[in-house]
């Protein structure tokens, strides 16, 4: 299965929101990239059919491309009040890999 463009622009999209939020403390940062990173990696894995070659950041390398969809829709709740602008990026990278099929 190959991600649409799309998915990967709206990723490309959260990475430079991420730079550009200096209130962002260094556990969030971490959280969104760990999340981002397992993402990229469900979805190269599924795209190689099984070849388990982790991103750097992921956390957990086994992760499934509709676990890793669900665990950066937590981080999106986990940030709504706090980071509302990050949140609507996060939602949208979450409903571009589900109209994918993640």
């Amino acid at each position: 299965m190959t991600h649409p463009s799309g998915l990967a622009a709206a990723v490309a999209h959260l990475h430079a929101a991420l730079a550009r939020h200096p209130d962002l403390s260094d556990d969030d940062r971490a959280l969104v990239q760990g999340a981002v990173a397992d993402l990229q990696t469900a979805l190269q894995s599924s795209e190689r059919a099984g070849a388990a070659t982790p991103a750097a950041g992921a956390s957990t390398p086994g992760t499934a491309p509709h676990d890793a969809v669900r665990r950066l829709e937590d981080v999106a709740l986990s940030f709504e009040q706090r980071h509302p602008t990050l949140t609507a990026l996060f939602t949208e990278v979450v409903e571009i890999a589900r109209a994918a099929g993640v």
